[in-house]
């Protein structure tokens, strides 16, 4: 391939799809591993490793809005204290070293220790999405870990200030140079000579921008680095808290009641084993298929309640697919699964016969919730209701 040669909008789709189907085997292994381990330490591990997946799904989501027309920045507000543990919890300071969180300033322990303090509660909610929080955090939590080597304190504190948020974020670092103020939030700027620095704060500047939001350096009480952040408030507190604890009582495993008999059709050998291998430890029996004609063939010989169907299939999309095996059974829960991402799949489909949606990657709770969603539709066929 020559220098000169550019990468097409379908090149760039393609292989963001062929990411999502990886980071779908990681988040389901993930699941697995949790379902099968009471130790606190895993746990903390595997789930900032899905938070972490999460992160990588959402710069796939924005990479795709100029192909796909869907814009992943039309979320629910995101919670600060949250997203700034959640950061916390990605970027740990060195490996094996966790950040000790801190009530007094003054408190900071001797010796190689990394301090976080942050006095505000959770429910403190910005119209800025929580991904993006996650990004612009993580991005700073990093740039303070290179300040600080050897150890130090971060202090984050939030005010109110008329419809936003000021959030000042500031470490004992060794501080931003005063004839270097002006230059840092430069695209390509770095006062790093490592390679692939330089890009960090520019990005995080444009990102706050795209949400009315703003990122400046500033002066505080450490005698590091300090940048406050201007984020727009996001008022419906109440609404977003019922949701997210609707959210989390649907994809509570303890909670599920249906477990059926699963047919799973994926061409990707370590998707369908995944998803064989969640549905079978949440207690479903399941078969699997790699295209339509073994689908097919698999479904005449046995009795199923739910279908789980990629779209990118060979051959018969899984759109077709769904389509057949609804012909045959008028009760049968049909799932279409994309790593696409693509508006006129996902519309298509949910104006079709299919009754539930997902895009890659799924989770283990997705898949909870999609099982109990999935139960309750069966229910209602069976009994005629």
């Amino acid at each position: 391939m020559s220098a000169e040669t550019k990468i097409s909008a379908k090149d760039i789709a393609g292989a963001i799809h062929d990411v999502r189907q990886m980071l779908a085997v990681i988040t389901g292994r993930v699941g697995l591993l949790s379902l099968g381990t009471n130790d606190p330490q895993l746990q903390k591990n595997l789930d900032a490793m899905e938070m972490a997946v999460a992160g990588v799904e959402h710069i796939l989501a924005r990479l795709l809005v100029p192909v796909c027309g869907k814009n992943p920045e039309n979320e629910l507000a995101g919670d600060l204290r949250r997203a700034l543990g959640q950061s916390a919890a990605l970027i740990q300071p060195q490996p094996g070293t966790e950040w000790q969180w801190i009530s007094d300033a003054g408190c900071d322990s001797p010796g190689r220790t990394w301090s976080l303090k942050a006095d505000f509660p959770e429910g403190c909610l910005s119209t800025v999405p929580e991904p993006i929080l996650r990004e612009i955090l993580n991005n700073l939590l990093l740039n303070s870990l290179v300040a600080m080597p050897n150890g130090g304190l971060v202090q984050v504190d939030l005010e109110s200030r008329q419809g936003n948020w000021s959030l000042t974020f500031q470490d004992s670092g060794c501080g931003v140079p005063s004839e270097l103020a002006e230059s840092i939030f430069e695209p390509g700027f770095s006062s790093s000579n490592e390679e692939g620095r330089g890009i960090g704060l520019a990005y995080c500047r444009d990102l706050l921008t795209r949400f009315g939001g703003g990122l400046e350096l500033s002066r505080c009480q450490l005698p590091g680095a300090c940048f406050e952040l201007y984020l727009p408030k996001f008022e419906s507190s109440d609404n977003n808290a019922i949701f997210q604890n609707k959210v989390a009582a649907d994809s509570d495993p303890s909670q599920l009641t249906f477990r059926p008999q699963i047919l799973i059709v994926d061409d990707e050998q370590s998707v369908r084993e995944m998803l064989e291998d969640v549905f079978g430890e949440l207690g479903c029996l399941s078969k699997v298929a790699r295209d339509a004609p073994e689908a097919e063939r698999i479904f005449s010989t046995n009795t199923f309640e739910m279908a789980v169907i990629d779209q990118s299939l060979p051959g018969t999309s899984g759109l077709e697919l769904a389509k057949c095996l609804r012909r045959q059974d008028p009760y049968l829960v049909l799932v279409l699964i994309s790593g696409w991402g693509q508006e006129e799949i996902l519309d298509r489909a949910r104006q079709t016969d299919v009754d539930l949606v997902a895009e890659k990657p799924i989770t283990l709770g997705k898949i909870v919730e999609m099982l109990n969603e999935a139960g309750d539709l069966y229910h209602q066929r069976s009994e005629g209701s």
